[in-house]
């Protein structure tokens, strides 16, 4: 029983730690008090039966932001109206550029296909899903005026209105990974590719996308780290993602995380 609590004391107290070195990186965004971007960003999103969704999604980003900012969304062979809706968007926004992946399906070549088309000094990942705005982007991207800075992974929360039991353990899930994984108290920061702003020059030290991974997001970090090249999980205005509803959704996304985590573990030890 003893042991127990000393467990209990022991963990609470690296994960207030962990919270305290979130909470001050908040201090990165007050240092920048312009509005300018000083930075040329472009967003990118790989999108694959996402009709439910994407339109939003463009919108949010391309409503009130400059011309200067561009958004690229390739669409991964999708079978629904995705890609109807993208090109109908992509007439009313000069700044939408859209394509399809020809090549071999999923996220990862989808991502590279976009890589190609970039000529913007950042990069913004985004889930098809996610909901950002310009001041969003604009916050974060002046972190870039800090030549130390090279890639920035921000806050998140989830937009689920349904507050299913799957959502609650998320959120329980996140609260602790935030602490003790995304903080980089104990190791390099992971981060999901989703609200992940990177130097474009990142990718010619890197490499682009594996396209045989189910981790795209766990592979670049080790890369990432085995380059030396910091990650910076920040506090500050938060992306909005999509969490799972379901528990069986739930469960069939962990399995696909841990299982493609594993694996690329031991090939990149091995």
């Amino acid at each position: 029983m003893a042991s127990f609590v000393y467990g209990v004391i022991i963990g609470f107290v690296f994960a207030f730690i962990g919270y305290v070195k979130n909470h001050f990186t908040k201090k990165l965004l007050d240092v920048n008090h312009s509005d300018d971007v000083d930075y040329s960003v472009v967003a990118v999103i790989a999108a694959k039966n996402e009709e439910s969704v994407i339109e939003n999604t463009v919108r949010n980003l391309l409503t009130n932001s400059p011309r200067t900012f561009r958004v690229i969304v390739v669409d991964d062979k999708s079978t629904d109206s995705t890609y109807k809706i993208l090109s109908e968007l992509s007439r009313e926004f000069p700044n939408l550029t859209v394509v399809r992946n020809t090549g071999a399906p999923g996220k990862s070549e989808a991502l590279n296909v976009a890589l190609d088309l970039v000529e913007e000094d950042i990069v913004l990942f985004l889930d098809a899903d996610a909901r950002v705005d310009w001041d969003f982007i604009k916050e974060y991207s002046k972190l870039f005026r800090s030549p130390e800075i090279n890639v920035v992974f921000t806050d998140f929360e989830s937009y689920n209105q349904s507050r299913t039991l799957a959502v609650i353990l998320q959120d329980l899930y996140f609260s602790f990974i935030k602490a003790f994984v995304y903080s980089g108290l104990f190791s390099p920061t992971i981060f999901m590719n989703s609200g992940v702003f990177i130097r474009r020059k990142v990718f010619d030290i890197v490499g682009k996308f594996d396209p045989q991974t189910l981790v795209d997001d766990f592979d670049l970090a080790l890369r990432l780290w085995k380059r030396k090249l910091k990650v910076k999980f920040v506090r500050g205005k938060r992306c909005k993602i999509q969490y799972a509803f379901r528990l069986q959704d739930l469960f069939k996304q962990h399995c696909r995380w841990y299982i493609g985590g594993i694996k690329k573990i031991f090939e990149t030890v091995l």
